[in-house]
């Protein structure tokens, strides 16, 4: 009788510093196997070095203080490990007598501190206040994050460490869980540049930490790009802009719109004025706007600011310029428009 055929190579999954999870699928031959048995093995500078397991999940180096396990027995975990090197298992099938060959090695295993997270995420929330928010689904890890760090700089070299109500620490790092998701900063002050980084820690141990977020500022709007003219139905211009990436939520927007010699100030429905004060506000949910009536063959250009609760940020720079032509017939065209035709049938 031939001996039992080669198990599949096992998989490890790290569960903490000092200990690896080797899990395998059960082998299917006539007779049903009787055993298993399972080594793994480590490299460190290019030497490898091969250790059994016994039911205690204690490696050795002689085969002979090693255990089997039983038919049913579809994991162990290894303890006594060490962080660094890059280990890998493989398990060996009993049937009857006879052993089969070892299994293919498992894919390289390595406990390690987790990789830095992330960049956090930091928003200006109201006149006084920054949420710093991070997304689970970024902390990918394994063993799976448990909790997270953070540092936050207002303005100055100087780091404070906050905890889960957004207070601030110099002499400790306080521990925040995973699954809260934000912390909320307040008592800011006005035009400080704010950014925050993060650290992640699972059962091996700390990353370290992330990049520090752009910093962004409770303040007055900053200037907007340039907005975007577009032609439309050939006799009206169509303004495009996008809104603040940064800052204070958005209240209101205002259109200025130059045609070479004046700069007119436009409402809400796309009427221009000479005055500012005569231009109705645009809504902070409208990012564009129609101008219709314009004359023809004259270069027109747009601007845009916009508004939040501290007040209105500067006019961005000019758009490129957009004319509206007024297309012509050709000849043909007119004298078809002036005739009428019988279709025969």
């Amino acid at each position: 009788m031939s001996g039992p055929p080669q198990p599949q190579p096992p998989v490890l999954e790290v569960l903490d510093k000092t200990s690896i999870k080797i899990k395998w699928e059960g082998v299917s031959c006539k007779p049903a196997p009787t055993n298993y048995a399972v080594s793994v093995s480590s490299w460190t500078d290019g030497t490898k070095l091969t250790r059994y397991i016994d039911r205690s999940g204690n490696a050795h180096v002689d085969k002979k203080d090693a255990n089997i396990f039983g038919a049913s027995c579809r994991g162990i975990t290894v303890v006594g490990m060490e962080m660094g090197p890059s280990y890998k298992a493989q398990i060996s099938v009993k049937q009857g007598e006879k052993w089969s060959l070892y299994s293919d090695l498992s894919e390289p295993c390595v406990i390690t501190n987790p990789d830095p997270p992330a960049t956090p995420m930091i928003t200006v929330h109201d006149e006084s206040s920054f949420k710093i928010r991070w997304l689970l689904d970024d902390l990918g890890c394994e063993p799976k994050a448990t909790h997270v760090a953070i540092a936050w700089k207002a303005g100055g070299p100087s780091v404070t460490y906050l905890d889960k109500h957004g207070g601030h620490h110099t002499d400790d790092v306080p521990v925040i869980d995973k699954s809260a998701k934000e912390v909320t900063v307040r008592f800011l002050r006005t035009n400080v540049p704010y950014k925050a980084q993060m650290a992640v820690q699972n059962a091996v141990g700390w990353s370290k930490y992330s990049p520090f977020c752009p910093p962004d500022r409770i303040a007055k709007p900053i200037q907007l790009d340039p907005p975007v003219l577009e032609v439309v139905h050939g006799d009206r211009i169509q303004v495009i802009w996008e809104p603040p990436k940064l800052g204070l939520p958005c209240t209101a927007y205002a259109v200025a719109l130059n045609d070479g010699t004046v700069t007119l100030y436009l409402d809400s429905k796309g009427a221009p004025h000479d005055s500012k004060e005569n231009a109705s506000i645009i809504p902070a949910t409208q990012t564009s706007i129609m101008v219709p009536l314009l004359l023809e063959n004259v270069p027109y250009k747009a601007q845009v600011a916009s508004r939040n609760v501290l007040g209105w940020g500067p006019y961005s720079g000019f758009s490129k310029t957009e004319t509206v032509v007024k297309e012509k017939k050709t000849p043909m065209l007119e004298a078809m428009a002036g005739d009428d035709f019988e279709i025969a049938m």
